[in-house]
């Protein structure tokens, strides 16, 4: 039996305790996860949220590229589209333990692409048209799948389909007014390569958009602060020809 005072202090210590949990809960040490695929079963997305935090070194886990690799790889194999798609990168880097494999990578594109998943359609549209990871040289299955990625707002594939308008490539008939609607759509995204391009057009007057080089230089500056180097020189070469003046 505890003196009275002795069972006091042992109950005021126990309450400190258990408030300084509920105070500070990020300080406890990290769950600790299942080691198999049927230990997550119909939870792959705190899964996801474990290896994002074991990626980053997030969330109270230590970085591990390897550890992170093995809770993606628990997520895909459930059909978790968000870490099929972070799979691919590590394949794509030979990160995390993994041999560089863009064919394996292409597969794990493919299933986040095939479940709608925008990241996946665009990484995948880029190995069609780049011809990588086994896949064959398709302009036509890319643009169909930068169509499908931007149709759900992702910057990237919005910019390539605009660089493919302006360009007429992979299929397209060269467009500058489309170039300039997916340029506006990236850029105001804060996509760097969009708002250089978009700018380029403001300076010339074409893709249906009225000669503005005071819209340029906004663009062009947007773009330049983000490091875009293009961007920098075009904004420089304003400048230095007097064709911008800063209001006020």
């Amino acid at each position: 039996m505890f003196p009275q005072s002795g069972l006091r202090l042992t109950l005021l210590l126990f309450g400190v305790v258990l408030a300084a949990a509920a105070i500070f809960p990020d300080r406890a040490a990290p769950q600790a996860l299942p080691q198999t695929a049927e230990g997550y079963s119909g939870d792959a997305a705190r899964v996801y949220e474990r290896a994002v935090d074991y990626e980053k070194g997030i969330g109270g886990a230590h970085k591990d590229t390897q550890e992170a690799v093995r809770l993606y790889r628990l997520a895909a194999d459930q059909g978790y589209p968000k870490a099929q798609a972070a799979l691919r990168f590590f394949y794509e880097q030979g990160m995390g333990g993994l041999d560089k494999d863009e064919a394996e990578a292409a597969r794990q594109y493919r299933l986040a692409a095939d479940q709608g998943n925008a990241r996946g359609q665009y990484n995948l549209a880029v190995y069609y048209e780049e011809g990588r990871g086994g896949m064959p040289k398709d302009g036509a299955e890319a643009v169909r799948l930068y169509r499908l990625a931007a149709d759900q707002g992702d910057a990237h594939a919005q910019y390539a389909l605009g660089y493919s308008y302006r360009r007429g490539k992979d299929g397209l008939k060269q467009d500058e007014s489309e170039a300039a609607h997916f340029f506006r759509l990236a850029a105001d995204q804060g996509f760097a390569a969009a708002q250089a391009d978009l700018a380029a057009l403001y300076v010339t007057g074409r893709g249906g958009v009225k000669t503005d080089e005071r819209e340029a230089a906004r663009l062009f500056r947007l773009a330049a602060e983000q490091g875009e180097p293009r961007a920098q020189t075009e904004l420089g070469a304003l400048y230095a020809e007097g064709r911008v003046v800063e209001a006020g």
